[in-house]
């Protein structure tokens, strides 16, 4: 990890070695379903009937799912260890 890459700790604002050597590094990816391509694998596996494994090699094998967001965090490990994290508070602050 590079210095440029460092942040302090996402709970206590403090720099990732007031707790030891050790530390987490979280990396949190928001992704939404893509229901069109859904409905196109679906309709894929419908036409082959019991053949399902194949339709994944005959399709175009795109995307289910979109990242919209890409969240990294650091936590320091005394915070790891002691606070609980509702993942859905990271990206909306």
């Amino acid at each position: 990890m590079k210095l440029s890459e460092f942040t302090n700790c996402y709970f206590c604002d403090k720099g990732m070695a007031h707790a030891g050597i050790a530390f987490y590094k979280l990396t949190l990816d928001y992704l939404i379903l893509d229901l069109n391509a859904i409905r196109r694998a679906q309709g894929l596996e419908l036409q082959l009937g019991k053949a399902a494994p194949l339709a994944s090699v005959l399709g175009p094998n795109e995307d289910l799912a979109k990242s919209v967001q890409l969240k990294e965090i650091c936590v320091c490990l005394d915070c790891a260890l002691t606070k609980s994290l509702v993942i859905g508070e990271v990206g909306n602050e």
